[in-house]
């Protein structure tokens, strides 16, 4: 996909860099306060791989999305 880029805001395809920190963000308590556990890292990875795997299959999904001048929205 190619990168869709805004003043605010770059979506683009995930990286596994991205891995470490979307389980922190997934896992910690104000996201999952109405879960029943926090997701453990293979199942945020599993999350991941399966918006991989939707993106492939049908050409669009949950994207990465990171703040225009951060060195996460650069290759």
């Amino acid at each position: 996909m190619p990168k869709i880029e805004t003043a605010r805001l770059h979506l683009r395809d995930w990286r596994d860099r991205d891995r470490e920190p979307f389980h922190r963000i997934a896992s910690g308590p104000r996201v999952t306060e109405y879960f029943p556990a926090p997701l453990s890292r293979a199942v945020s990875d599993a999350l991941i791989a399966r918006i991989e795997a939707h993106q492939a299959w049908h050409g669009f999904t949950f994207f990465a999305a990171t703040p225009p001048n951060s060195s996460a929205s650069s290759d």
